[in-house]
């Protein structure tokens, strides 16, 4: 992983790489959208910093599932934009009609949604091994799906990690230090047990 950086490069070329990850590039333009859709989303925080990091995670784990196997078809893709846009009561369409109106690319929506798909197939195929459901849980589940209408989660609900580190403690045992933010403020955490 290495950075590059040239701000006259980038301000004078959109497709300048702005950060090196293994043998691919983050270009100016990719970063540009970024930073535009976390202000369209109200993202709280330093968000110019936090797109350049989420852009590197995102090429991380993409080599992730490419060594895994893990694979998103189109058809994925288009399930993952409609029910991110339910989120804001929209369908796909009028989430992409919405974001393009604020100067941002389809394409941007897409490998956003892309890339938290195929980081989700690495999950379950390195953990969903391991994970037992039983028939009472997933009765359990159900009714209280079809109660009155389940959990909704909002945007301005979710922390998201602006700091991230992960340390060792006296025993060598693994944990994640975290500053979780959100429109509000922010607050520290820590994650136990980390692997």
């Amino acid at each position: 992983l290495a950075l590059v950086a040239s701000p006259l490069t980038a301000q004078t070329n959109l497709f300048a790489p702005v950060a090196r990850v293994n043998d691919r590039v983050i270009t100016q333009f990719e970063l540009d959208q970024r930073i535009l859709f976390f202000e369209v989303l109200r993202a709280p925080g330093n968000i110019e910093e936090q797109a350049l990091e989420r852009l590197i995670e995102e090429r991380l784990q993409q080599d992730a599932a490419a060594a895994l196997g893990v694979r998103v078809d189109e058809a994925q893709v288009g399930a993952g934009m409609e029910e991110f846009a339910t989120r804001a009561n929209l369908t796909a369409d009028q989430f992409v009609i919405a974001i393009e109106q604020a100067g941002l690319s389809r394409e941007t929506f897409e490998d956003f949604v892309r890339a938290g798909l195929l980081w989700r197939g690495v999950v379950r195929a390195r953990f969903g091994p391991r994970t037992q459901v039983s028939e009472a849980e997933v009765d359990r589940a159900l009714a209280l799906g079809s109660s009155t209408g389940g959990v909704r989660v909002l945007l301005s609900e979710i922390f998201l990690a602006a700091d991230k580190q992960l340390r060792s403690n006296r025993n060598g045992n693994l944990y994640l230090q975290l500053r979780l933010s959100d429109k509000s403020g922010s607050i520290n955490a820590m994650l136990w047990n980390a692997t």
